[in-house]
């Protein structure tokens, strides 16, 4: 209704309103999930629309205040003015934080502590700046968060393959596969770790698993499996 009206009324306002409604949508979490609720980044391009809306009812709100009191138009001046210094003293104090990843996730998890996306960030910049056990806890607490996103199971398995510790990592693996069994590259890394830590048996069923599926590419893994289990001494 209000939209119907802004377009007869007023079309810079309308414009702006639809503008913003378009730039959101694709990050509103309407039509697929993004991982997050609201992230400043998402709101860039819909500010612009916002801008637009409020700058037209603002002159209309001038434009209808009578010509001979002028103290209603520097009110609505100064309050302009001063909404737009508080804009840009906000910028001022935010814009450090996008200095690097590591001051970005640190901050995030901060601002949005219930955020699993944002834990599973900052667990990714602690492994790069060789952090080890507070990426572990990162993981997992972004896991206890949400504990739906076969992604984050992926990631702190990776990271435990990469440790040294395919016995830690199986069963993140196997978490991430039972959430979606099309991630053949899980199964690659899956079949490695229980390749390493000696199940060749269970090996052995997902590249079979995989074969069947069309995916050609795991009969290399099978004969590595089979080459591995051969090495073993009987």
């Amino acid at each position: 209704m209000i939209f119907v009206v802004s377009v007869r009324r007023l079309p810079v306002a309308a414009a702006g309103l639809a503008w913003t409604a378009l730039a959101v949508a694709p990050v509103a979490n309407l039509v697929t999930p993004t991982g997050i609720v609201l992230a400043e980044r998402t709101l860039f391009l819909a500010s612009v629309g916002l801008v637009l809306a409020v700058g037209a009812l603002a002159a209309e709100f001038a434009r209808r205040l009578p010509a001979e009191k002028g103290w209603g138009r520097r009110v609505v001046g100064g309050l302009a003015l001063g909404l737009c210094l508080l804009g840009a003293a906000r910028s001022a104090v935010r814009l450090p934080v996008w200095r690097d990843n590591t001051t970005l996730f640190g901050t995030t998890i901060v601002d949005a502590p219930k955020s699993y996306w944002a834990w599973r960030n900052w667990a990714g910049d602690l492994v790069l700046t060789d952090h080890p056990a507070e990426a572990r806890a990162a993981y997992q607490h972004s896991l206890a968060l949400f504990d739906r996103d076969p992604t984050v199971y992926d990631d702190l398995a990776s990271f435990e393959r990469r440790s040294g510790r395919c016995d830690l990592a199986v069963p993140h693996f196997r978490a991430a596969l039972a959430i979606d069994s099309t991630r053949y590259m899980t199964t690659s890394r899956l079949i490695g770790c229980l390749t390493v830590v000696g199940d060749y048996a269970a090996a052995r069923a997902l590249a079979r698993n995989a074969l069947a599926a069309g995916r050609k590419e795991f009969g290399t893994l099978l004969q590595l499996v089979d080459s591995a289990a051969g090495a073993q001494p009987r």
